[in-house]
């Protein structure tokens, strides 16, 4: 049996869940050679409030490309729709991206399954180490001559059965909550 990953990003408002908004998710599948480029999630979110100038430098996300974005709802039933029965990788992913797609679902009261979430900076620190000052950005990480995501790449079990915890270097998958809409529903009923 084949295991699929799909390894996923957000940009937000801000850092805390609970007052900020998605303004965007992308997200690639992961297949045994690699990247599948033919399988490529990506999509702006319309937020409630207006994106801060702040987080338009950061981002490069300005209000003008959200305007015409789908609603947080039918973009988490689009990505989850993407997922299917994958695992999610996110290089932070439990401190920050479960925690905004576990709160937009209660948000937005949207159904939603647990699906399994693998945190990619576990592997970082593996790597680089936990010395204080050391850096785990994605950015700093990514520049790194891509050994990082080489190893990830490789770490990547291609059968269910060799999915155990300790295949990813003594650490257990965590799961996040992720829309259970179909995108159907979310975009409200059909003609």
């Amino acid at each position: 049996m084949h295991c699929d990953f799909v390894v996923f990003d957000l940009e937000t408002t801000g850092l805390s869940s609970r007052f900020d908004e998605i303004i965007q998710i992308a997200a690639t599948r992961l297949g045994q050679g690699g990247v599948v480029t033919a399988e490529v999630f990506a999509t702006f979110v319309r937020p409630e409030a207006s994106i801060p100038s702040f987080i338009t430098g950061v981002t490069g996300i300005s209000n003008r490309d959200v305007a015409d974005a789908p609603p947080v709802a039918a973009a988490l039933a689009a990505f989850s729709d993407f997922v299917g029965d994958a695992v999610l990788i996110a290089h932070n992913g439990q401190r920050f991206d479960a925690k905004f797609l576990t709160a937009a679902c209660e948000q937005q009261q949207l159904n939603s399954r647990p699906v399994a979430l693998i945190d990619s900076i576990h592997f970082s620190k593996r790597l680089f180490g936990t010395t204080r000052g050391t850096d785990h950005r994605k950015r700093r990480v990514s520049r790194k001559k891509n050994i990082f995501f080489e190893v990830l790449r490789r770490s990547i079990p291609t059968d269910t059965t060799l999915f155990k915890p300790l295949i990813f270097g003594g650490f257990r998958p965590a799961t996040v909550n992720l829309s259970s809409a179909r995108s159907r529903e979310a975009n409200g009923p059909g003609p």
